[in-house]
């Protein structure tokens, strides 16, 4: 997995895990002030579940199914959502003035839980500020556990003397813990795209995190540092397709809980099926290592949707695409006859702007070829786009996705992130819906191929995905 992405997505799905089979119940209630104008509300479970529920006088009472554990809500309001834990027997009343951030307050059973989630950040953020991803891995190291023993240190000075749920207490100190994990992790990305090595004892602190308990795994800072945690286990020398299979071995011997194993394994999937060079060998692994039914329903309709990108099959169709030239518009059989080398990309996205250059001299080079270099963009700012594209001089077809990464097109090129490039030949069938980056010496390889007039010829010589 060694290309680079500007990704939209949060890669790891959220988990919501059943801790008993009993429901019981918390009530909650809400009050706000003739400042605030929403005349109902929505309430949405970890499952992202939601109800609406309507304002009576500015007020509304409410009964919820809460597991014996707790669980944990978003109260939306209008625009803005806040938090809400909620556990058997608790009756907690929040109250809001006017949306600003002073305003609110919880009140009853459970207010001192809730009212730490509203001032978390506030309470928190100071801590975190300043941390120096640029340093030497020891003294990198050393900041972040003096950060998450000070945020522990500060949680149990907010709680000292109040009447809160102890399991909730030790959850939050827990969060603390992951977080500073999923930090360790996000410093050994930037290590290694630099080409850095990590001291071997870096990970030591993991000798003292259990990664296999399902309560803790709810804690969203421990599923990212799960995540990339067991890629960093890999061989990184290892090409895309041993890479992604070793990596799904590893999580299916390493973690040991089955909804922790059937969670990562199923990210894992979701996150590069799309984008793999051998979907087909991908899938099949995690049927064979998964047992969770639901989760292969899911990842089997995704790979029915890879497989009509895979070589030979019609290219995803664009439309009257608007250029950055004025009143200009573009749509794929304006490209009939032609090769098409499409680049889609964000000029927000550095790894975009990191292969500009390389696409520049691509596109010199075989300016007097039967090919096209077409660059596709998912901004949604249309004047920042136009403005990027004057000021870098982009020449060529350079084109916009009225709304970016949530349009048609990036929906059926299951676009999870930027840049992408996609090769495609005279007739509209795909080569490659994820051929190399112009900074990758072989696309040069793949590039001269289009020179061949035999059509049959070109695609013997692209691999077949899912081979």
């Amino acid at each position: 997995m060694n290309k680079k992405l500007c990704i939209t997505l949060f890669l790891s799905v959220w988990l919501s895990i059943s801790f008993a089979n009993e429901n019981k119940y918390a009530i909650f209630s809400l009050s706000v002030s003739e400042k605030v104008k929403s005349e109902s509300i929505d309430i949405v479970n970890e499952n992202k579940e939601s109800r609406t529920l309507k304002l009576i006088d500015k007020q509304l009472v409410d009964t919820i199914k809460v597991s014996e554990k707790g669980a944990y809500f978003k109260v939306l309001v209008g625009a803005k959502g806040y938090p809400l834990f909620l556990k058997e027997g608790f009756t907690v009343a929040l109250h809001i003035e006017n949306q600003q951030p002073d305003s609110m307050y919880y009140k009853g059973k459970g207010a001192a839980e809730n009212n730490f989630m509203l001032e978390k950040m506030k309470l928190l953020a100071p801590i975190y500020k300043g941390i120096d991803f640029l340093a030497e891995a020891d003294a990198y190291s050393k900041q972040l556990t003096e950060v998450k023993d000070k945020s522990i240190e500060a949680i149990e000075a907010y709680f000292k003397g109040k009447d809160a749920d102890s399991s909730f207490v030790a959850y939050q100190k827990a969060t603390e813990v992951f977080k500073h994990a999923n930090l360790m992790s996000m410093y050994v990305n930037m290590q290694q795209e630099q080409g850095k090595k990590i001291p071997k004892d870096f990970y030591k602190f993991t000798e003292k995190l259990d990664l296999n308990d399902e309560a803790l795994f709810t804690i969203r800072a421990n599923q990212n540092f799960q995540y990339y945690y067991y890629q960093h286990l890999i061989d990184s020398s290892l090409n895309d397709t041993l890479h992604t299979l070793a990596l799904l071995d590893t999580i299916h011997q390493k973690a040991k809980h089955p909804t922790i194993q059937n969670h990562l394994l199923h990210a894992v999937v979701k996150a590069n099926l799309a984008t793999h060079p051998q979907p087909k060998k991908v899938y099949e692994s995690f049927k064979k290592l998964s047992t969770s039914e639901k989760d292969k329903e899911a990842i089997t309709q995704l790979y029915n949707k890879v497989k009509k990108l895979m070589p030979g099959n019609k290219a995803p169709d664009f439309t009257d695409f608007a250029s950055s030239e004025e009143g200009k518009t573009y749509s794929l059989s304006d490209f009939k006859g032609k090769y098409v080398y499409l680049k889609i990309w964000g000029s927000w996205c550095p790894y975009s702007k990191a292969e500009i250059p390389y696409f520049k001299k691509i596109q010199e080079q075989y300016k007097d070829d039967n090919i096209e270099f077409v660059s596709i963009s998912m901004d949604t700012d249309e004047k920042k786009w136009k403005k990027y594209v004057t000021q870098m001089k982009l020449e060529g077809i350079q084109l916009r996705a009225d709304k970016g990464l949530e349009s048609i097109f990036a929906s059926d090129y299951l676009l999870k992130g930027v840049p992408r490039f996609v090769l495609i030949d005279p007739e509209g069938q795909l080569i490659s819906s994820v051929a190399p980056n112009p900074s990758d010496p072989s696309l040069l390889q793949l590039l001269e191929v289009t020179k061949k007039t035999d059509l049959q010829e070109v695609k013997d010589l692209v691999k077949e995905k899912g081979d």
